[in-house]
């Protein structure tokens, strides 16, 4: 019967360490630590409820040993002890069944940490291996909305890993407002670089990062070659070129280009970009919020209207349509 509490109890946590989520607390001890602590508890469960008998009772032992008179209180407390033992309130059973009741609440402490915090980025930039992009830069922001299959607000709300391979990182992404495109609830948003890999200046997104993307559907070739979970998934026209992160100021807002690129392009004349003053507390509170990306030199040298860029957009994009 100790045979089976100890098999039960070894696959309880061995349950909750592969169940649970690695940057969680519970999560990492049970995911690093599962083996050691399935060991300690068979060993608690054989032994400890014995030991936890024996030695009181070797204990209570001493005052006879020491030849006290019976009806002395030590011998009095002594015997009364010895028939709660007796009685086995300490009973072996109840003993393994608490310890099979503690393992059975950490696996699923385990499994829920898994529902309650979704995978935020493990390794953002790569500490070897670090190289530069060789990306198609667009030449204007028609050229970028011509070779984009979506164009969206979103918000990243899970790592989901990486393809170490085909150097590549996906992220599950809720989208907050569709400005080209198919509407969808959500998309898997894929980016040059893993946590072995990344390029210069270019950290991998982290769960909360609002951005505003041109985004082109994956290649059917690309997706034959990933795992099912990523199919359908979008990469960034142009790479870094084309990443505006989402800020706001006083109900107002703005978009802060990632790169500058923006500024090269003819249409930055239309569009409205705010003064120096507001561009300055924009990045100040967006380098709070994201101290790696403040680290990156020449990053957001400028930041435009949310409102105006929409309004360019749909201008273009009318055009596009009479061509």
């Amino acid at each position: 019967m100790k045979k089976l509490i100890a098999i039960l109890l070894l696959f309880a946590l061995t349950l909750a360490g592969c169940a649970s989520e690695p940057d969680s607390n519970v999560g990492h001890i049970l995911k690093y630590h599962h083996k050691i602590a399935a060991t300690a508890a068979i060993f608690f469960t054989l032994k400890f409820p014995r030991f936890c008998i024996s030695f009181p009772k070797t204990c209570l032992s001493f005052p006879k040993l020491m030849l006290l008179p019976k009806n002395s209180v030590i011998m009095t407390v002594s015997r009364w002890l010895k028939n709660l033992l007796n009685r086995r309130i300490f009973h072996m059973k109840k003993l393994i069944a608490i310890l099979l009741l503690f393992a059975l609440t950490l696996a699923v402490a385990g499994c829920a940490s898994e529902l309650t915090e979704p995978k935020d980025t493990p390794v953002r930039v790569a500490t070897l291996s670090r190289g530069h992009a060789n990306a198609n830069v667009p030449k204007s922001l028609e050229e970028a909305i011509k070779r984009a299959d979506l164009i969206v607000d979103l918000t990243i709300t899970e790592w989901l890993g990486e393809d170490l391979e085909g150097r590549t990182t996906f992220f599950n992404a809720r989208i907050n407002e569709t400005i080209m495109g198919e509407k969808k609830e959500s998309i898997t948003l894929m980016q040059t670089g893993t946590g072995e890999f990344t390029l210069w200046d270019w950290p991998l997104f982290k769960n909360g990062d609002r951005l505003f993307l041109f985004l082109v559907e994956i290649l059917p070739e690309d997706a034959e070659r990933l795992d099912k979970i990523y199919a359908g998934g979008y990469w960034v026209v142009g790479s870094y070129t084309t990443v505006f992160d989402v800020q706001e100021l006083d109900e107002n807002i703005y978009l802060l280009s990632r790169f500058g690129f923006m500024d090269t392009w003819p249409e930055k004349n239309y569009i409205e970009e705010t003064d120096e003053n507001i561009t300055r507390v924009l990045v100040e509170n967006f380098n709070k919020s994201d101290p790696i990306v403040a680290e990156v030199r020449g990053v957001h040298r400028s930041a435009y209207s949310y409102e105006s860029f929409e309004k360019v957009i749909a201008e273009i994009l009318k055009e596009v349509e009479r061509q």
